[in-house]
């Protein structure tokens, strides 16, 4: 990657502790709007390959309108062996607007406004 592209579709991070032989790595890509897609963190060690510790995979909400791009539907991780381990999935602007009267800074919004208005996380297994 040349210095200032934008936007990066992958950055690799490498650790290694002062005064140790070891180290890890923590690989991220992104999307064309430099939103985190995939986080991959790698466990300690001498040479690679390295073992995967944790993935992360975020999605985000491509049926927004309004140029609202930023927003996930879901953040899933795994575990090393790619197990689920936790998931939060949301869901945006659900429901109508409530009208206002006598507020004139209010304007009347038409498409996406990126409310969240649901929320459901994981609570044991696939549950």
């Amino acid at each position: 990657m040349a210095i200032g592209a934008f936007p990066p579709t992958q950055i690799t991070i490498r650790t290694t502790p002062g005064g140790y032989a070891l180290e890890t790595y923590k690989i991220t890509t992104y999307n064309g709007y430099a939103l985190r897609l995939d986080v991959y963190e790698y466990d300690y060690g001498t040479s690679a390959p390295f073992t995967v510790l944790r993935q992360t995979v975020i999605a985000y909400d491509t049926a927004l309108t309004n140029n609202i791009v930023n927003m996930p539907s879901s953040v899933s991780v795994y575990n090393g062996i790619g197990t689920l381990v936790a998931q939060t999935k949301y869901s945006y602007d659900q429901g109508s607007v409530t009208p206002t009267t006598n507020t004139p800074q209010h304007t009347t919004i038409s498409g996406s406004r990126g409310n969240v208005t649901t929320v459901q996380y994981l609570t044991s297994g696939s549950t």
